[in-house]
């Protein structure tokens, strides 16, 4: 048993130290590009291009899942209200393909019915 958490431990730092200093976009259109871009400790900045903002975000690693911790403060009409929800991607090679999202909502996470489409992935960028 010991072996096994191990290996599943090296192989989620291993993937961790793999997505730092990376880059990850998926293309919205000819003009609108969102970008991931991962930094070290556990920390990845996501770029909205429909809302032209940055979202200083965490992650961790989870066997073949990524999840982000979204903060989402860029509504100044809320005067100051921030929303957390995380989202789940599923790495696939040079592709994250988002599987789940989760709200905070009154204290408690809640599984979201939100449906992603099937062509939004982000790709790593060489």
């Amino acid at each position: 048993m010991r072996i096994i958490l191990i290996v599943l431990f090296s192989f989620n730092l291993f993937l961790r130290d793999q997505l730092v200093n990376t880059e990850w976009t998926v293309k919205l259109s000819d003009r609108c590009v969102d970008k991931l871009k991962f930094i070290k400790n556990n920390q990845v900045e996501e770029y909205d291009c429909e809302i032209n903002y940055t979202f200083h975000n965490s992650y961790s690693i989870k066997k073949d899942t990524l999840i982000i911790l979204n903060k989402d403060d860029s509504h100044s009409e809320d005067h100051g209200k921030v929303d957390y929800f995380k989202i789940k991607y599923l790495i696939r090679g040079n592709a994250l393909h988002p599987i789940s999202r989760i709200d905070l909502i009154n204290g408690r996470w809640k599984y979201s019915k939100f449906k992603f489409d099937k062509k939004y992935f982000f790709k790593r960028e060489h």
